[in-house]
Order: structure tokens, then sequence, then C-alpha cells
């Protein structure tokens, strides 16, 4: 794969990103729940989601880093391949704990769009593995919308999380 079809890729990503980023704010509910109404239960989940999408985001985090070093040639098309698909695997065990996990009745929203914003973040990661494989500029365009939704759930679910 020449440097030009890595930089193309890394660009339609980058625009993908902050597409995702700004039509993210669009139906965003408001949720003003007080810490202090909640109950020990809704405060576990809370902190079990905390935790949770500290992980989702050192996972986004890496995955771009890979990405970064890929188009700058400092990695090989095998050695960004391998990296990325140890962070799918870290990855899907916080997401199986995602899904495993029954939130209080108040959380489901916060549970259902923390659910969506892993399930897209593994499809980005699956399509950037399937690039690097293949170099077939379908799974960039393929991760740029997984990535895109993914954010959107983050941001949806970060709107209620961080209301407390």
């Amino acid at each position: 794969m020449d440097k030009r079809s890595k930089i193309s890729m890394a660009c339609l990503i980058l625009i993908g990103m902050s597409v995702g980023s700004s039509m993210a704010q669009d139906g965003i509910e408001e949720n003003n729940i007080s810490i202090n109404n909640l109950s020990q239960s809704e405060l576990s989940y809370l902190n079990f989601s905390n935790t949770v999408w500290n992980m989702y985001n050192e996972d986004l985090r890496y995955a771009g880093m890979v990405l970064d070093e890929f188009v700058k040639e400092d990695i090989s098309s095998r050695e960004a391949l391998m990296a990325t698909t140890s962070v799918y695997i870290l990855d899907s065990i916080t997401a199986s704990s995602v899904e495993r996990t029954s939130p209080p009745e108040k959380f489901l929203g916060l549970h259902r769009d923390t659910t969506k914003a892993f399930n897209y973040l593994q499809g980005y990661m699956v399509s950037l593995a399937k690039y690097y494989e293949t170099g077939n500029r379908f799974y960039s365009s393929s991760a740029r919308d997984s990535f895109n939704l993914s954010i959107q759930y983050k941001e949806k679910a970060d709107k209620i999380r961080l209301s407390f």
C-alpha cells in the first residue's frame, strides 16, 4: 500500500470523526438526575459505567495511535493488524461485561447507549484490521462509519453519565 493511499484513508477517517462528533449533538435529551437521589445499586452502576468508559477511551485512543503510526509508516500493516487485534480482544472483554450487566431502570438509556457505542467501536476496529490486512479502501470507509456511530452513542451516554 502506498503512502498516498494511507493518507487518503486517514483523511477519510478524520473527516468522519469530526462529522460524527457534530452530528451526535442532535437529538440528545437533557437528563438532570441528582446524585443525591440515587440508590446504592444506582451508584454502583454509575461507578461501573465510569470504569468501562475509561476503558473505552483507552481502547479508542490506542486504536488511533496505531492508525497514526501506520499512516506515518512507523509500523507495517502486519504490526498494525496485530496491535489492532490485541486492542479488539481487550475491548471485547469489556463489551461483554457491559452486555452481561443489568442496569437499574433509571439507567436503561445510558446502558443502551453504552452497549451500542462499544458495538460500533468493535466494528471500527474490525474494519481497521481488515484494512491493514487487505489494503481495500472499502474497509476504511466502513471504519469511519462505525467510528462515527460509536462516537454518537458515546456522546449521548456522556450527556447522561456526566450530568451527576
